[in-house]
């Protein structure tokens, strides 16, 4: 779930919704490229974890552009880049930000080479994520792309507008199943076709190369490609650069997710002198992991109409009983739900109750709790202690709340007994792991 306030600032072309999450003396504006929406962009886990690595850093500052999301439309006739970078520096002000790292992604660069041209006192660092200073060709610029390769993209790119498949059909893969729902929301609420048109074209004819020589902060930039921001035109951003680190990439990570952490850890390195930075929050975490024993077998005898009540019923238990006991929902999938609490002995008061609820439903559960350190990536949680979680609830049976050791152990001297259910193997999991059923 986002927390994160929004608030606004007023601007002499309109009102830029910001929000500032994490903490720290560093201060990182994030300039997105073209789809963004500050409430729903929580919900995409790849920008989440993104986020996240960046936040290891310290403050993070992000808005919506002028005529997308939460902020208010693109004025007629827009700003100019160097208008865009005044507005920009508004927003830090308002977060009581004086000297900050930008990190920009493919059209958020021009305006972040304004910035950092016009500006170089507020500067420290940029991380340009692709991007370009011109896109379109020109006689003094073979490099750029011509503008019929505009016309041809956005005859392909419009028409899916919506649907979630352009953010990643614009970088040439194939959209995430599993995440294109939220992409579809959040294009949705980003822009209608008409509006996130009007803003590309306006932001595509920027032209800022005269201002490349004149950013004096260091620069890292990653050759991010995309169906219209050519490799050529991000090596002649680093052409025009006087101290600049360029790495090239053959995807997206943060489209895809994959090298994700290698491209933090690059971040880290410029950052901070240190690639380690870039590890996500860890912490100790007491995982549960619960679902409908046979639940395949019972949708197909309850029917479908029956099934969608039954398992709605199960989740409005389940939620409430987390809602009690102070656990947090990380995913749920059809029947299955993945929490994390702070305690063992919450995870498994809820564990008990959530059993006792699905129970006057007609429904068994089978509960696996598991503790150990955690990696927290806001809305996912990675590492081993999670799958460990995961395998335990493999192997319980029907009705039961089988726990690890660790977790036994962490709420010694409590009322509940446990029984052993002797060592196992756990897929995927070196070693073998003594298993205690809990009993109230």
């Amino acid at each position: 779930m986002n927390d994160v306030e929004t608030h606004y600032v007023a601007t002499p072309h309109g009102h830029y919704a910001y929000q500032v999450s994490g903490e720290g003396e560093r201060a990182i504006l994030f300039i997105s490229g073209n789809v963004s929406h500050l409430e729903l962009r929580w919900e995409i886990p790849h920008l989440v974890r993104m986020y996240r690595r960046l936040m290891a850093f310290g403050r993070v500052v992000t808005f919506d552009p002028l005529g997308i999301g939460t902020s208010d439309p693109l004025p007629d006739p827009p700003p100019s880049l160097g208008e865009v970078a005044e507005n920009s520096l508004a927003i830090m002000d308002a977060a009581g930000v004086d000297r900050f790292v930008i990190v920009a992604s493919t059209h958020g660069v021009a305006p972040a080479i304004a910035m950092a041209a016009l500006h170089p006192a507020r500067v420290e660092k940029l991380v340009f994520l692709g991007g370009y200073a011109r896109l379109f060709a020109a006689p003094d610029y073979p490099e750029g792309i011509e503008p019929a390769a505009l016309e041809l993209f956005f005859e392909t790119y419009l028409p899916l507008w919506g649907t979630g498949t352009p953010s990643a059909t614009i970088y040439g893969v194939e959209a995430d199943e599993t995440e294109l729902p939220a992409y579809a929301r959040l294009e949705r609420a980003a822009a209608a076709p008409g509006a996130i048109e009007r803003v590309l074209r306006w932001i595509a004819s920027s032209d800022v190369r005269d201002l490349v020589d004149g950013v004096g902060a260091p620069v890292l930039m990653f050759g991010i490609a995309t169906r219209l921001v050519t490799v050529e035109v991000m090596r002649a951003v680093v052409d025009g650069l006087r101290d600049v680190h360029y790495i090239e990439l053959e995807h997206d990570p943060v489209t895809t997710g994959v090298g994700l952490d290698e491209m933090m850890a690059d971040i880290a390195e410029f950052l901070t002198g240190s690639r380690a930075a870039s590890s996500a929050d860890r912490r100790l975490g007491a995982v549960l992991f619960t679902d409908i024993v046979g639940s395949t077998e019972l949708a197909a005898r309850l029917g479908d109409a029956r099934w969608r009540d039954a398992l709605g019923g199960f989740r409005i238990a389940v939620r409430r009983e987390l809602e009690r006991h102070d656990g947090r929902e990380v995913n749920t999938r059809g029947d299955d739900f993945f929490a994390v609490f702070d305690r063992v002995s919450s995870a498994i008061e809820c564990a008990l109750a959530m059993r006792a609820e699905t129970e006057n439903l007609d429904l068994r559960t089978r509960t696996g709790i598991h503790v150990g350190e955690v990696e927290l990536d806001d809305e996912d949680l990675t590492g081993v202690a999670v799958h460990v979680g995961a395998r335990v609830a493999d192997l319980a049976e029907p009705g039961e709340v089988l726990v690890t050791t660790a977790a036994r152990e962490s709420v010694a001297g409590m009322t509940w007994s446990f029984e052993d259910r002797g060592t196992h193997e756990l897929k995927g999991v070196p070693g073998e792991w003594r298993l205690f059923a809990v009993h109230p």
